[in-house]
């Protein structure tokens, strides 16, 4: 080689030379090689891992030398050994120990150029990293489930509630060894990712009960109050029906029967049971809610059927208005509907079938065409 050639070869192995260094010193950096008491499958990996680095540590620290020693070579001044020059750039110039035979003077040697010991560290970089690459991944996922957990597990210690089920997960939670093995599999980690938040939500529930029972009680003791005033109005209606209508449509009879269950939710509050005692609650007041709504409904069933009739009577009456307006007032046949209307309405019981039906034909004699017929 020339002394050109010389300068430029060393220029570019020196640079890739620096580039390898770096890449194995950040693998030298991974958590991995250095966390302290690894167990099962973290343990294999980390093993695996270093056997690749050492490996790789093995060809790189003589072909290092090689290149030290031809910078050296090329420094010695403007006349320096080309032929030897060459030979450390370009030929079987790196010694790399053959583990795996053995002399009497100790481990056999294999002369590689310092191309063939890059072309060798290069898959098993590959391998390197692509081992670092997966257990980053796992340790990634292992890690975000963990800091969920813990995350969960404070939000429920914030709330405050005393629960025999929340010391039961903390326990299984610290007989993992997720942190000597976070690369190896865990399901109960799994479960306990999907157990703890739906606990917090129930001691969330609990902790809103135990602040608000006391108003969200009153509040039901209020409804059921509603309820009885409701269906006693309900009752009272429905006995002015039956005299004023003729074959009413009714609902059922009316219970006296309340939504119960308010002293055994106020029994669960003494004895501190918030867990229990939020769905039991909440069960308790879309209960009330509903006897509510079902109390309303009949009563407005019921007061519809007189609401009807002083309808209809007011129609009645504006129709009779319409009829003096027309000069239709004496008509005979118009007299005649209306007093026919007029008895069905104000006739005790009232057919509003019937009433309907006569107010429909003394509307129509009222009409325009009628009135010019």
């Amino acid at each position: 080689m020339s002394r050109e050639g010389v300068d430029h070869a060393l220029a570019r192995l020196t640079e890739e030379k620096d580039r390898i260094a770096a890449s194995l010193l950040d693998l030298d950096t991974t958590l991995l090689l250095h966390g302290v008491g690894f167990t099962g499958e973290t343990r294999r990996r980390a093993d695996e891992l270093k056997g690749r680095i050492a490996d790789l540590w093995t060809l790189y620290d003589p072909y290092s030398r090689v290149l030290d020693e031809a910078l050296r070579l090329r420094g010695r001044g403007s006349r320096p050994p080309l032929e030897e020059l060459t030979w450390l750039l370009t030929g079987a110039s790196v010694e790399i120990p053959e583990e795996a035979r053995r002399t009497l003077k100790g481990p056999a040697t294999k002369a590689l150029t310092l191309q063939a010991v890059v072309d060798r560290m290069t898959p098993l970089y590959d391998e390197a990293a692509a081992l670092v690459e997966t257990a980053e991944t796992a340790w990634s996922v292992t890690s975000g489930k963990l800091e969920e957990v813990e995350t969960a597990f404070a939000r429920a210690m914030a709330l405050d509630v005393a629960d025999p089920e929340l010391d039961r997960l903390q326990d299984r939670f610290a007989a993992l060894e997720v942190h000597t093995d976070p690369l190896g599999r865990h399901p109960e980690l799994d479960l306990l990712a999907a157990e703890v938040p739906q606990l917090v939500d129930l001691l969330r529930a609990a902790a809103e009960v135990r602040a608000e029972f006391a108003d969200r009680a009153n509040k039901i003791r209020n409804l059921l109050q509603e309820i009885t005033t409701v269906r006693a109005a309900t009752r009272r209606t429905t006995r002015i029906v039956l005299e004023k209508i003729v074959s009413p449509t009714l609902p059922a009879r009316v219970s006296d029967d309340l939504p119960g269950g308010l002293p055994d939710l106020e029994l669960l509050r003494e004895q501190r049971r918030w867990r229990e005692l939020a769905p039991a609650l909440t069960a308790l007041e879309r209960e009330v809610t509903a006897a509510l709504q079902a109390a309303r409904q009949d009563h407005e069933l019921v007061q519809g059927l007189l609401d009807r009739r002083a309808e209809l009577r007011g129609r009645l009456d504006a129709y009779r208005i319409k009829a003096k307006r027309l000069g239709m007032a004496e008509d005979p046949v118009t007299t005649r509907l209306y007093e026919s209307a007029r008895q069905l309405l104000w006739t005790s019981p009232c057919d509003l079938r019937q009433a309907t039906v006569a107010l429909a034909a003394y509307q129509k004699a009222l009409s325009p065409k009628a009135a010019q017929a």
